[in-house]
This record gives C-alpha cells, sequence and structure tokens, in this order.
C-alpha cells in the first residue's frame, strides 16, 4: 500500500510504472537504489543528480553532474511527482534498473542571490548604443528597484542580454526592457525590467563655491553632464557665455547655474564718470558724463554732459563705458 514514503524497488507496481516512463535497463555496477531529498536545494538552473540524493558520495563517477531537468526560478520553490523523477531520468540508458526511493512530491528549492542590477545597467547601455533611436547620444541609464529582489544563481558567471524594449507611455522616457539572464553562458530565463534613458548634454556647474555678487570668470565655472530636459529647469547650457555675468545667490561646489541666477555684471554706479562715444556725420565724438543711476552692461542709463549739463540717454557696453546714438 501507498505510505507517505513511497519505496520503489524493483519487481513492484510502482517499479513497473518507472518501467513505463522509460527507464532503460540499468548498466553492471549501477546502484539498485537512490534516496531523494525532500526538500531538495540547487544552486544553478539545472537540477543535478547529486542535489537530489541523500548520498552523492555514492554516485558512480560521472553521474552526479547529470541534468535531470530545468531548476524552478530562484525564491520560487516547485513541487516534482518522483514518477516525473523518473521520467526525467529516462535520457539516461544505464539507469534502466535504478529504483527511486522518497516522498511521493519532492520540493526542489533554488539558492539565489538579489541580482546586481548594475549589471543591469551595464546591458541597457551596450543595448541603447545599438538601437536608432539613441545610438550616437550620451545618455543615463536609471533602473527602478524591483517592488521585490530579482534573485540569481549565487554560482556560475552571470550574464545579462537585453534583447527588446518598448516605451512606456505617458511615463517621462521610461521604457520597458527584456533581459535575458545566462548562467555560465546557458540562458536561465527571462526577466522585465523598468528603466528610464535620458539624453544627456553638458550645463554649467560651480567649479567652486560661490558668492552671491560675484563675477564670475572662467574658472568659477565648469561643464557637466547632465539630462537634456534640464533647459526646462532654466539651468544654462555650455553652448551659453556666463563669463563675466554676477551671480544673484551663493552656490556649492557642482551646483547647476541656473540663467534666474545670472545678472548682466554692474558697469557704473549712481555718480560716478563714464566714458559716452557716439558718431555723428561720420565723425566720432567722446564725452564725458555723471550716471544719475546705476547701470549693467547693455542697460539705457540717465547720464548727465559733464559741459553742457544736459541730460542724455546711453547705453551701457563696459566698465564705465557707454555709447550714444545722436
Amino acid at each position: 500500500s501507498m505510505t507517505k514514503h513511497a519505496v520503489i524497488r524493483k519487481k513492484t507496481w510502482l517499479a513497473a510504472l518507472l518501467s513505463l516512463a522509460g527507464l532503460a535497463v540499468a548498466s553492471q555496477g549501477s546502484p539498485e537504489s537512490l534516496a531523494l531529498r525532500n526538500p531538495a536545494v540547487v544552486s544553478g538552473p539545472d537540477i543535478l543528480l547529486k542535489e537530489l540524493v541523500h548520498s552523492p558520495g555514492d554516485l558512480p563517477e560521472g553521474w552526479g553532474d547529470r541534468v535531470v531537468m530545468k531548476a524552478p526560478p530562484p525564491g520560487k520553490p516547485q513541487q516534482y511527482s518522483i514518477t516525473t523523477m523518473a521520467s526525467a531520468l529516462q535520457q539516461y540508458p544505464d539507469m534502466g534498473e535504478v529504483a527511486l526511493r522518497g516522498e511521493v512530491n519532492i520540493t526542489v528549492q533554488r539558492d539565489g542571490v538579489p541580482l546586481d542590477m548594475a549589471l543591469v545597467e551595464d546591458a541597457i547601455r551596450a543595448f541603447v548604443e545599438q538601437d536608432e533611436s539613441w545610438k550616437d547620444k550620451t545618455v543615463d541609464i536609471e533602473c527602478d528597484t524591483p517592488r521585490a529582489p530579482i534573485l540569481v544563481a549565487n554560482k556560475g558567471r552571470l550574464e545579462v542580454r537585453v534583447e527588446n524594449s518598448a516605451p512606456e507611455s505617458g511615463s517621462g522616457g521610461f521604457h520597458i526592457f527584456d533581459a535575458a539572464l545566462y548562467t555560465d553562458g546557458k540562458l536561465d530565463r527571462t526577466i522585465q525590467v523598468r528603466a528610464r534613458v535620458m539624453a544627456l548634454q553638458e550645463f554649467w556647474v560651480a567649479a567652486q563655491p560661490l558668492n552671491r555678487g560675484q563675477t564670475l570668470t572662467e574658472d568659477d565655472i565648469k561643464p557637466k553632464l547632465m539630462p537634456s530636459d534640464s533647459l526646462r529647469r532654466g539651468f544654462v547650457p555650455v553652448s551659453d557665455i556666463i563669463a563675466g555675468f554676477q551671480i544673484e545667490r551663493a552656490l556649492n561646489l557642482e551646483q547647476p547655474i541656473s540663467r534666474h541666477y545670472l545678472r548682466q555684471p554692474m558697469c557704473a554706479e549712481r555718480g560716478e564718470w563714464i566714458t559716452v562715444v557716439g558718431e555723428r556725420g561720420g565723425l566720432k565724438i567722446s564725452l564725458r558724463a555723471k550716471a544719475l543711476g546705476d547701470g549693467r552692461l547693455g542697460e539705457n542709463v540717465l547720464c548727465m554732459n559733464e559741459q553742457s549739463k544736459r541730460r542724455l540717454l546711453v547705453r551701457m557696453v563696459g566698465t564705465k563705458q557707454a555709447t550714444i546714438d545722436f
């Protein structure tokens, strides 16, 4: 009668069932029976015979590394009937008369460790570099952290290959990537990963801490790769010249520079004497005038001519330098 532990022996009805499953006649010197573990813990993408039996050291030479069947994903135990195990072993002709002993159903659990998401990012980057949508663009990859860790084999050489991608509608640059996991060059399984692919370009950032009111020099700023959509946030791309501008707030090292922080440099303050240059009838005229207000580069400032005492509206073009259209 069938008990909790199903014992499979030669000349019993269960042994006959195993024969029907396809096990061929055993070769001379093979063990009469193999006792199976329950649960059995495996480490790779395949269930190996040595991981199923209680005494792997007693197996004939070469038997231990025989593949029984594909292992379940890490962290997801799966049950297999003992007859399913027997059927799987029919691929080995020398195991025809080897009986399997153990419980009716064997639980197989695969060991695993969390997948290093840096490997996934590298695989996505390699895929993106060859994709026409992003080819020849500098991009940044930002993977979503999975709600539950993706477990992979804790032994062997792991490789991640991205095979396909599709944009996620209305998600601000997020894509779903189909990735295949290989252990020691053999396909293990496929997973899906959500990641954002952002095009990058260079923007100005502070090369050192900056004080409010400081006039920027080329040594005060440096380029840094940032997402291209930083333009919408007002950050200044390196295509814009900002040396000579005044910074209107203190900035920390490598803090992006917003155009809202910049003001044209002060060229003259109220009460200062400035030189005004203009042209009339092909003649170049130069005069001295007192600024009646503060003036920054490019701004119009009201001044008073030193000689005539007349008021003039001039445009600042440099430090204490202005131009006028007569």
